[in-house]
């Protein structure tokens, strides 16, 4: 059942482990056939070939209207840039380097715009925040969501719009045996 199989699909891919490698390597190898095996996946689910659009909306969290499919190689560069700002003090006492000397060059790439403030006050705080990821993420899903519903127009963007309001995806965070009491028809 379609329904079931998209639940399942939320839920069976490790986020925890991908979120680790995500922020072990500053690139990925294999992030975008992850998510093209991912994006294959879903279509197999719903039984229907998704658009670029689709995807995109897909790959957001639920909160902000997606199916909340994680992108490897969208969040890639987030979660590397939190990852190495959180464990600063850490790597420069081992590395034998101040942390200001290991924040020059965070600063200078391109996710550090999510930031919710500079990557040096951050790398130089003792302990540091460790919502900063959180807070990154949410900012980079913000602006993904801005970016997809300026791309679209009228009734397109009204629907991504309403979707992210609250409670209107809750059906997709229902628990599966929850789910079978009330299960949409595939076509629906």
């Amino acid at each position: 059942h379609s329904q079931l199989q998209l639940a399942l699909l939320r839920h069976s891919l490790g986020f925890t482990r991908i979120m680790h490698a995500v922020r072990s390597c500053p690139d990925l190898p294999l992030a975008s056939e992850f998510d093209g095996a991912l994006r294959l996946s879903l279509e197999a689910s719903v039984k229907f070939s998704a658009t670029d659009i689709m995807w995109a909306q897909a790959q957001l969290p639920i909160r902000f209207g997606g199916l909340g499919l994680l992108s490897v190689s969208a969040i890639n560069s987030v979660a590397y840039l939190c990852s190495r700002i959180l464990t600063a003090g850490v790597c420069s006492r081992l590395l034998n380097i101040t942390v200001g000397d290991m924040s020059a060059p965070l600063a200078t790439m391109p996710a550090s715009r999510f930031l919710p403030v500079s990557v040096l006050y951050h790398a130089s705080q003792s302990p540091p925040e460790r919502s900063l990821q959180r807070a990154s993420l949410h900012r980079f899903y913000s602006a993904q969501f801005d970016n997809l519903t300026s791309s679209l127009t009228g009734v397109d963007s009204t629907r991504v719009i309403c979707n992210a309001s609250p409670g209107a995806s809750r059906w997709l965070t229902s628990p599966i045996g929850v789910l079978r009491n009330s299960l949409f028809s595939c076509p629906q």
